[in-house]
């Protein structure tokens, strides 16, 4: 397995035992007791703190991306800040300095991040620019400085290796320069197809970008880890079919001599699609063992389902199977427009983040208007729903009841608040009849600790 073995999976992520039986090694919440934690990825998008534009913005803008004529300062706010200015020898100093004084707090770390900001806006100044253009890429002036901080940081801590991004514009490996030994490159695969494998050939998408630049990585850097998504971000409660793309990529990160992958989803929600448990509990499995068979994985599923859901499991495999061959030919990313929430995609960005933040899903809500990957579900939800019906039904203990219970609620958001519900052209029993459903899902959020979105989830919605 990998040597490093993380995710935010809720269930993991909030129970010690779980972590420690899935083998979960690094930032998990494991005590001393229990054999303890590696903690070695947590920490990213570092710019901001190891050149602080607190400090130094006011007098010294160069330091900072230069967008459109104007200087900007580095922080984490998406496609409003910016980035460091890569070619300035003087950043180089302050964020070496800030490197090594962290090193030497703390002489124990193995790992120190110096990542770019989770934004967009990178410097495009002559020299920066002049730098990526001569690397066909992005991660060009990245590669470039990060290295040179990787060789001060070897003379001090030679067995400290220096991680970077290789995530939205630096995601393309540099045609020229190579990553030093003792940098440690993060590929993430945000963009992604959730639904295919990174590098299946059916996926057009995957197959054109994500296979071949893994492939790239490799060539340009000794040390690689991974951070992978495995939910949907824009709406949590629906379903997110990535069984087959789980395993597929799980073995080609393994393939690529990845040391760390790290599966990501919110920590501040329960919902992660129609089974989080079943989810978890793979996750934990392929990073233990990434190279299993199909026929090894198909029984992990299997197991987990009988022992989770009780007799009436085949009902819920019967179901997954439904999930996947009705999404088979869809792109299935992990902002994935699904819900009227995503209808400001696109326009300003503040009116989106606006938008999505303060999404309520409302009985006789608009659908959303545009293909998603859900569309050839949609007219198979009575089918669909009824597996989790009858598994209910078949259920020997409450536990079980209540498992099959909670899933259902996925499908029956889909149902409820994607597809239409004209109140006109409803008879007065049917509307009350719906309105009962709505107001039985909004019990049954608060009960499970959903939340619909990213967004919303800093407000408990």
């Amino acid at each position: 397995g990998f040597e490093g073995r993380r995710t935010t999976m809720p269930a993991a992520y909030r129970s010690p035992q779980l972590s420690v039986h899935l083998r979960l090694n690094d930032w998990m919440p494991v005590d001393e007791s229990l054999g303890g934690t590696i903690q070695i990825t947590a920490d990213c998008h570092t710019f901001a703190r190891l050149c602080p534009p607190e400090l130094y913005f006011d007098s010294h803008p160069e330091y900072y991306s230069l967008r459109d004529g104007k200087r900007i300062p580095c922080g984490n706010t998406y496609n409003v800040d910016g980035q460091i200015c890569l070619t300035n020898p003087d950043v180089l100093k302050i964020v070496t300095e800030n490197v090594l004084k962290e090193l030497r707090a703390d002489p124990g770390k193995r790992i120190v991040d110096v990542s770019q900001c989770d934004t967009q806006f990178y410097c495009t100044c002559e020299k920066c620019a002049a730098v990526d253009e001569e690397e066909g890429s992005h991660s060009g002036t990245l590669i470039r400085f990060v290295n040179a901080v990787a060789e001060e940081v070897e003379k001090e801590f030679p067995n400290v290796l220096v991680r970077t991004f290789a995530y939205l514009y630096s995601r393309n490996a540099p045609k020229i320069t190579r990553a030093r030994r003792n940098v440690l490159i993060r590929y993430c695969t945000i963009e992604a197809c959730f639904r295919h494998g990174l590098n299946d050939p059916t996926c057009e998408r995957n197959a054109k970008l994500f296979g071949p630049e893994l492939a790239e990585w490799q060539k340009m850097a000794d040390q690689l880890s991974i951070w992978g998504y495995v939910t949907n971000w824009k709406s949590y409660i629906a379903p997110f079919p990535n069984l087959i793309s789980l395993r597929e990529n799980a073995r080609l990160y393994a393939e690529c001599k990845a040391i760390h992958v790290y599966e990501s989803t919110e920590t501040g929600t329960n919902a992660c699609g129609v089974y989080s448990g079943l989810l978890t509990y793979l996750i934990g499995k392929l990073l233990w063992d990434p190279m299993m068979s199909e026929e090894t994985y198909n029984r992990h599923i299997n197991e987990f389902l009988e022992a989770y859901y009780g007799p009436g499991w085949r009902e819920v495999r019967r179901y997954i199977d439904l999930e996947h061959e009705v999404t088979a030919d869809k792109k299935m990313r992990c902002f994935a427009d699904v819900d009227i929430a995503s209808a400001f995609t696109g326009m300003n960005h503040e009116i989106e983040v606006f938008m999505l933040r303060h999404y309520e899903a409302k009985p006789y809500q608009p659908v959303f208007p545009n293909p998603h990957y859900l569309d050839g579900l949609i007219p198979r939800l009575p089918e669909a729903e009824g597996c989790f019906k009858r598994a209910a039904e078949l259920a020997e203990t409450e536990l079980q009841r209540m498992h099959a219970e909670r899933s259902l609620v996925s499908l029956t958001y889909v149902r409820l608040f994607c597809t239409k519900h004209d109140r006109k052209a409803m008879s007065e029993e049917e509307r009350a009849e719906y309105e009962a459903e709505v107001e039985k899902f909004y019990q049954d959020k608060k009960k499970y600790g959903y939340h619909y979105n990213i967004n919303t989830v800093s407000i408990g919605n």
